[in-house]
């Protein structure tokens, strides 16, 4: 909503309205992550505010009821049993507690390592085993543990968001496509390929959740992807009072994002295609056919080079995510890593001295904002690396000021210290993402959640301290705006226009749907088109 909270609605699927559940409304959810879940018999619901914690609520409105304080370092989703209990996970391992509120919670498992978290647990028929997602170094794969022998399998490489279907099967999400393979749930192992069974479903970014869900009667519910290829997207100059002034690419775009110019402005660097696939595109703005940089493999925020001849981006290698670089010109396809040990993390500038600044992932699940010379020789060293997570690192035009996204205060705002060295200033006071500056560094502009850009205008020299005005909003929707700490939702050109992405039809969201599509008994279609051997 405009407000910039969120709140779970309920639909029945023999009306055609569905309501507010009372007392559900959330604000600070870091872009409406409360993984909400219903009780086995659907008359509850459990989910995750921060300021509370994990707690249930019924469906028609009964006071809320405390289950946990919030979990650490995170809440990446539940499973409730048939016995009132949760199986959940605090990032790192699964644990369990009672549904009723006030238990101590008790571990299922001993902790991941440090680059491993769980998500998305869900109890398998008999309740001796558990299917969640595992992610390593960004990477998630499908698998299962026995919760009596303690032994983990995995099961599917390369999926998010499995869940367990009654006709034998698990199905999962791998970018915009619901998969299926059989599976025997005593011997948890699968007993075929998994086979894709339905398209254009919605999955907005590799953070999120795909929007789908099965009943144990076997309906099916998804959200539609716009567009027959997973999201048809314009790509929009827009001015500061919001209105579109013109289109830098003519044709529209199959899930474009992570926009990013060149410094001449003349060309643009995009991500287009599913969410665990994206391939990188060079836009000549002046017309010309675009340049393929980088097809195979999930590919993402692409950084310029000051010069314009070399691009630093991001790449799911086997095990976690690469920083490589490639020549502008699309001569050479095969990318480079950035430095030859290798190095992990998500890139986010290339500054005019020669040094690319990047997000890498710490042991206890913060971003630290490091960076490493360009010529891929040298020190390695932290620049903002604290208790937190700080991201989104953008340089001042002269060098002098960094400003980034932290969630010190507990919600991620805009923060900007001086470079290389000085206290930090906070800078937006309801939360704040994906900071840029004005070619002259005499404005900084953010987005906020509600789908807003803000401007900031920079004061002059203050004794070394950063002084800034009011921020004040510039226009808000219809542009898509990704909330997400390694998602870049727009760029400034060098005259001021903003570039930006507008889903078909002027919603904010690529992909968008204005509908929920429910199949009934669609596992009766799901046992024809992939038979189980169970």
């Amino acid at each position: 909503p405009e407000r910039g909270s969120v709140q779970l609605y309920v639909r029945d699927l023999d009306t055609l309205e569905a309501r507010a559940v009372p007392g559900t409304e959330v604000t600070n959810t870091s872009g409406g992550n409360m993984n909400p879940f219903f009780s086995p018999d659907g008359r509850s619901i459990g989910y995750f505010a921060p300021d509370r914690g994990v707690v249930r609520v019924s469906t028609d409105g009964a006071p809320l009821t405390k289950i946990l304080d919030p979990p650490a370092p995170a809440f990446l989703g539940a499973a409730w049993t048939d016995d009132d209990t949760l199986i959940y996970s605090p990032g790192r391992s699964l644990q369990s507690v009672s549904a009723a509120g006030g238990g101590a919670p008790e571990a299922l498992t001993p902790d991941a390592p440090g680059d491993t978290f769980i998500a998305s647990p869900v109890l398998l028929p008999g309740g001796h085993a558990v299917l969640f997602g595992q992610i390593v170094n960004g990477v998630e794969n499908i698998a299962a543990i026995d919760l009596t022998t303690g032994e983990t399998k995995t099961l599917v490489q390369g999926g998010q968001n499995a869940t367990y279907a009654p006709s034998g099967h698990i199905v999962f999400a791998r970018g915009t496509t619901l998969m299926a393979a059989p599976f025997n749930v005593a011997e948890l192992s699968l007993t075929g390929d998994p086979v894709a069974v339905v398209q254009n479903v919605r999955h907005p970014n590799s953070l999120t959740a795909a929007d789908y869900a099965i009943s144990k009667s076997g309906t099916l519910v998804y959200v539609p992807s716009g567009g027959e290829s997973g999201g048809l997207s314009e790509v929009v100059w827009v001015d500061r009072k919001g209105n579109v002034v013109g289109d830098p690419v003519a044709e529209k775009l199959d899930n474009p994002r992570d926009p990013r110019l060149s410094p001449d402005g003349r060309h643009l660097l995009l991500t287009t295609g599913p969410v665990a696939d994206g391939d990188l595109w060079s836009y000549d703005l002046s017309g010309r056919p675009p340049i393929p940089i980088a097809i195979p493999n999930d590919n993402f925020l692409g950084v310029w080079s000051p010069d314009g001849k070399q691009i630093a981006f991001a790449t799911f290698g086997e095990k976690a995510t690469d920083i490589v670089t490639v020549p502008a010109s699309g001569d050479v396809l095969t990318p480079q890593p950035l430095r030859k040990e290798g190095l992990q993390g998500i890139p986010m500038i290339w500054s005019k001295a020669g040094e690319i600044f990047f997000a890498a992932g710490t042991s206890n699940n913060n971003v630290d904002i490091r960076v490493t010379p360009a010529a891929a020789t040298g020190e390695v060293r932290d620049v903002v690396a604290t208790d937190y997570s700080e991201f989104d690192a953008a340089l001042s035009p002269d060098g002098r000021w960094l400003a980034y996204g932290s969630d010190r205060t507990g919600t991620p705002e805009i923060w900007v210290q001086g470079y290389p060295s000085g206290s930090p200033v906070r800078v937006s006071a309801s939360g704040g993402w994906e900071p840029h500056w004005s070619a002259d560094g005499k404005e900084l502009y953010y987005l906020q959640s509600n789908n807003t850009v803000w401007a900031a205008a920079v004061e002059a020299d203050a004794g070394g301290e950063f002084s800034f005005a009011t921020p004040v909003v510039l226009f808000s929707r219809p542009h898509y705006v990704n909330i997400s700490n390694d998602v870049n939702s727009y760029d400034v050109a060098p005259d001021g226009r903003f570039l930006m992405i507008q889903a078909e039809g002027g919603d904010s969201t690529p992909g968008a749907s204005a509908s929920i599509v429910v199949v009934e008994n669609w596992t009766e279609e799901l046992k024809r088109r992939v038979p189980s051997k169970r």
